[in-house]
């Protein structure tokens, strides 16, 4: 028997996505146990299983009675829009197809609500509190600016903000406020149909009876006043505003957060920078196989050099291997890990492209985001800038902040000799390797084999003129920093001392042979144990074990893992393989989420030894 409703009632309407679904939960729980209200809950949900998740895990038992949630049928909405299309524009989508559900439900309601409140992405839900005669207000979840930024846009020419905001890099103006850099610009104002979204969303607010925001009047008083003045914003948008804020999950508090708020209170006044790009991120590195070494040598600097240690990682998916790395590494009190901003490069490259052509491309539109939070930084700047292979792109922005600049290499020597070296060959040597398959000389290395070339090189497309582009720019570097270790590559380490060989063409920059750098025996919090493998090599003639692995996302498929196993069966040598689950698709495609299949083998070693 349904519970008779006595209390106001509310209906709260979350878009997709945790950093829409969580604030909005935060508000119905404050509006049941502050305000005495009944809440409805209605959810857009793309992913339904994760939304039950943490639904379930966010109410507590005192307001089961007094709060509903609903969660909309999914829907596709694959046929009505391009798969390309920027986040924004398939948020707002999902939410207009899950209109006819939410009418029925409402009309469903032997106590319909008194009040509608729906979140940003929600606005073109506006339309049925009418048609129900309820109350409608806008939740914005972010701050009284981001706010304003959307008023000024909307009272605005899109073609004039793109053509001088946009293309001109100009600041644009807010009245009352400070002016917009472009450097702070969101991605999504950067794409025309994306900032269409935006854009009506704004002209939708001046239907509301009003619009709550996630702030309060101290943080930020000056945008507020802007809001509320008939000679500023307020012209433009003639409804109340409401600061409710701050809004955030109480209920989950952690020894972690304990400790950060410890060490928040022992800070001086407006000392700290706080950094976050919220759940639509997706925090992920572009794969483990590149976070896990800079992690390591972000330690190191700390550990044994005595180093504040700032790592900027490249959001992309989170993988749940991946999670619980950044989560073990954000203890170590000298090192910080920021997550700069996703980045959105469906216009910028063919969804068919190579893996590393992706990662570079990601690597360079995530640019401006970096600059940004390094600008930031004004009480405690970085002196040195150290970028991994895909970063050199950001050497330049070392310079603008007069960083000393270094590129550090994760693989071995011979990898950059190949690297620098390769841009630089002539026409014809390149052509006897590629079309007639001679050994490429490497000047004071062994050769590179043709079975042994990497892919970027095999073609001249644009994973090859992208790779070229990060051999050439290494010698911008004061130096380079390679994973590997003098008594394990002699010869190539020398061969770039000299200035006669590959010192010339790295222009006689340093390379600092810095490794091993390996994670510490640390299998055992993952679950498994390590301590077998190690004492089975002990017991091994010297040189006599093959190591087979293909990275963090190098997933074969059913066919080619059994041609593997069966090739290392044959072969009667001792291996180590490092297994993953096969897929029939493209093996790239798992690069940025090795690690969330819950069945995955994420360090599965197979052992072969014939005659140990």
């Amino acid at each position: 028997m349904p519970v008779e409703i006595t209390k106001p009632h509310a209906a709260l309407l979350a878009s997709p996505g945790m950093g829409h679904l969580i604030p909005v939960l935060e508000l119905g729980k404050r509006m049941v146990l502050h305000h005495d209200f009944h809440v409805t809950i209605f959810v857009v949900a793309t992913d339904i299983s994760s939304t039950h998740s943490l639904l379930k895990s966010s109410l507590p038992t005192p307001i089961d009675h007094n709060l509903d949630i609903v969660v909309l049928p999914s829907v596709d909405i694959s046929g009505l829009i391009d798969p390309n299309a920027p986040l924004v524009a398939k948020l707002v989508m999902h939410v207009r197809e899950s209109m006819p559900s939410l009418k029925s439900s409402i009309a469903a309601m032997n106590y319909r609500p008194s009040a509608l409140i729906v979140d940003l992405f929600g606005c073109v839900a506006l339309p049925l509190a009418d048609e129900f005669g309820m109350l409608k207000y806008v939740f914005n979840t972010s701050t009284a600016y981001f706010l304003s930024v959307i008023f000024q846009a909307s009272s605005m020419d899109q073609e004039v903000i793109m053509e001088e905001h946009i293309n001109g890099q100009k600041p644009l103006k807010i009245n009352g406020c400070r002016s917009l850099k472009f450097e702070d610009t969101l991605d999504s104002f950067k794409n025309i149909d994306s900032f269409s979204g935006f854009h009506l969303v704004g002209q939708d607010m001046p239907k509301t009876n009003g619009i709550l925001i996630n702030t309060w009047d101290e943080l930020e008083n000056s945008t507020i006043k802007a809001l509320r003045d008939d000679n500023l914003l307020r012209k433009i948008v003639k409804v109340p505003i409401y600061p409710i804020g701050p809004l955030v999950r109480n209920d989950r508090m952690e020894d972690q957060d304990e400790r950060v708020n410890n060490w928040l209170d022992n800070q001086p006044d407006e000392s700290v920078v706080y950094v976050s790009f919220g759940s639509g991120a997706l925090l992920a590195s572009p794969g483990l196989g590149h976070l896990i070494p800079v992690l390591e040598l972000g330690k190191r600097l700390v550990s044994h050099h005595d180093f504040q240690v700032t790592i900027f990682v490249l959001a992309t998916e989170a993988s749940a291997a991946q999670n619980q790395l950044l989560e073990s590494s954000q203890t170590i009190d000298a090192l910080k890990i920021v997550s700069l901003p996703p980045v959105d490069i469906s216009s910028k490259v063919d969804p068919a492209a190579h893996i590393v052509t992706k990662i570079i491309v990601m690597m360079r539109e995530s640019l401006p985001g970096l600059r940004c939070t390094i600008s930031s930084m004004t009480k405690s700047r970085p002196t040195a800038l150290i970028v991994d292979l895909f970063g050199t792109e950001a050497l330049p922005i070392a310079d603008e902040f007069k960083m000393l600049k270094y590129v550090f290499i994760a693989s071995n020597a011979w990898f950059l000799a190949i690297t620098v070296y390769a841009p630089t060959v002539e026409k014809i040597v390149d052509e006897e390797h590629i079309k007639q398959q001679k050994p490429l000389e490497i000047p004071g290395c062994k050769p590179v084999e043709f079975e042994d070339t990497l892919e970027a090189y095999l073609n001249k497309d644009e994973l090859y003129e992208e790779y070229c582009r990060l051999g050439l720019q290494m010698s911008r570097a004061d130096g380079i920093l390679v994973n590997t270790f003098e008594s394990l590559e002699p010869t190539t380490l020398r061969s770039f001392r000299d200035g006669k060989m590959l010192g010339k063409v790295v222009k006689n920059i340093p390379v600092y042979p810095i490794g091993p750098i390996v994670r510490p025996l640390g299998g055992h919090d993952q679950g498994l144990d390590i301590d077998p493998i190690l004492e089975w090599l002990d017991k091994q003639p010297s040189q006599s074990v093959i190591y087979v692995s293909f990275g963090s996302g190098g997933t074969l498929s059913a066919q080619q893992m059994t041609e593997i196993a069966w090739g290392l069966e044959l072969s009667q040598q001792r291996f180590i393989w490092v297994v993953r689950p096969p897929i029939e698709n493209d093996a790239s495609g798992t690069f940025f989420t090795a690690g969330n299949s819950s069945d995955e083998i994420e360090m599965s070693l197979k052992l072969k030894a014939q005659g140990a």
